[in-house]
């Protein structure tokens, strides 16, 4: 074989497998976990991570956290089903979003995780059967999207 074609073919090879590694990252793996594992509800609506890299999914029985070892459920009070999530670092909350509910968790001093309803403060606005289902962050605003029914 001659020396350029070589090069070509050694070249050709390279970039394949570069383009495949670009393709497929190293290291990203899925894993099932089993509602018996996890011990809440089947349905999974929404999921945030942390900094921390724990994450967090809205279940249909409250909020399930994980860090990679231990599953807890974090009850939402009126123990809706939690359809949208997101995590923001800045302020260190957990926006969550259910029916006739919005609001975040945040840590306590002792770590524990505790919601706080930001739709109880809306003085003029009655809820009509709503659901939120998408929490976006846009600049330092927080936007919460529902649908009546």
């Amino acid at each position: 074989m001659k020396p350029a074609n070589l090069i070509l073919l050694l070249f050709l090879i390279f970039q394949t497998t570069f383009i495949s590694a670009i393709e497929k990252p190293f290291g990203i793996f899925v894993i099932n976990h089993d509602r018996s594992e996890y011990q809440a509800m089947s349905q999974n609506w929404a999921v945030a991570f942390d900094e921390l890299g724990r994450a967090y999914f809205g279940n249909s029985g409250g909020v399930l956290e994980y860090n990679g070892k231990d599953w807890v459920l974090h009850q939402h009070r009126s123990k809706s089903a939690i359809r949208s999530l997101l995590f923001d670092e800045q302020s260190q909350r957990l926006y969550s979003g259910c029916y006739e509910d919005f609001g975040y968790w945040k840590r306590d001093s002792l770590g524990v995780l505790n919601y706080y309803s930001l739709a109880e403060k809306l003085n003029d606005y009655k809820f009509s059967s709503e659901r939120i289902w998408s929490i976006v962050k846009s600049g330092k605003e927080i936007l919460f999207q529902s649908f009546p029914t």
